[in-house]
């Protein structure tokens, strides 16, 4: 069977499928076959998003298990059960990958038993697992006890094998210089020096810092046309110019300025 690469969220809101795409197209660019592993749709408008963008990005994919039916296993105490169809899903689908990137389930309201089933999930395909978060207001040290609490339940179980931690959308300090949004890249340097001392002598080590680049958080001009269902004369620039800012103009533009980014709204009935 495939190696998998299980990677597991351990903060809210850390940007998982962003990483494990991102790791699948590393991969992919060495040329190492990889497919993408979302084991189990986890509800709502965008159940089975990840495997969709993976999909469309031109990865294998191997199509999650319902959740309902996931649900239905664990009520019946039928877990072993549970197991077995996501393997077999994983053998049938994952073709001739060399590597299975596996996207861990993100726990929450919505899915309670989902740090259950990642450790089985990942010991029952015997996964590299890493953890991937983002350091919050308590501070590096803070985040390293999380890290190294949340791999406890997984050095308890057999077959999974801890390879480190991935840090994502570390936020870069503000710069107060005109007309540049970020400081110098030293000053992103220090912050991984200082999560560096603070994973030294950890239980879980550090593989490596994404920052967090807002602008590509930001819409692209294409994606604001594509929901207005609107004509665009240049495409190029509209796949690549991105959404700063929404400014409303009146009758009369007086002193409004503007600056690269922004979208303008005006009147239909505008002079000018």
């Amino acid at each position: 069977m495939s190696k998998v690469i299980m990677l597991i969220p351990v903060t809210p809101r850390v940007g998982i499928t962003t990483v494990s795409l991102g790791l699948a197209t590393a991969l992919e660019q060495r040329s190492i076959a990889t497919a993408f592993f979302k084991p189990i749709t986890e509800g709502g408008v965008n159940a089975d998003r990840a495997t969709g963008i993976a999909s469309d990005s031109g990865f294998t994919t191997v199509p999650p298990l319902d959740r309902s039916a996931v649900e239905h296993w664990i009520g019946s105490d039928a877990y072993d059960e549970l197991l077995e169809a996501v393997i077999s899903n994983l053998t049938a689908h994952a073709g001739a990958a060399r590597v299975v990137v596996l996207e861990g389930l993100t726990a929450g309201a919505e899915l309670p038993y989902a740090n259950r089933l990642n450790i089985d999930i990942g010991s029952a395909l015997g996964a590299d697992i890493v953890f991937v978060g983002t350091p919050g207001a308590s501070g590096a040290e803070a985040f390293v006890d999380v890290v190294d609490v949340g791999s406890h339940y997984y050095r308890d179980n057999k077959g999974t094998n801890i390879a480190g931690c991935v840090v994502n959308r570390l936020r870069r300090a503000k710069t107060e210089t005109a007309g540049a949004r970020f400081l110098a890249e030293d000053s992103l340097t220090l912050d991984v020096a200082e999560l560096h001392a603070a994973f030294e002598g950890a239980e879980t080590p550090l593989l490596g810092v994404i920052p967090l680049y807002e602008e590509l958080e930001a819409a692209r001009v294409m994606d604001l046309a594509r929901h207005l269902g609107a004509t665009v004369d240049n495409e190029e620039a509209a796949q690549r110019r991105r959404i700063r800012a929404i400014k409303f103009c009146s009758s009369s533009l007086g002193s409004t300025t503007f600056e690269a980014g922004d979208v303008i709204i005006v009147p239909g009935d505008r002079e000018d």
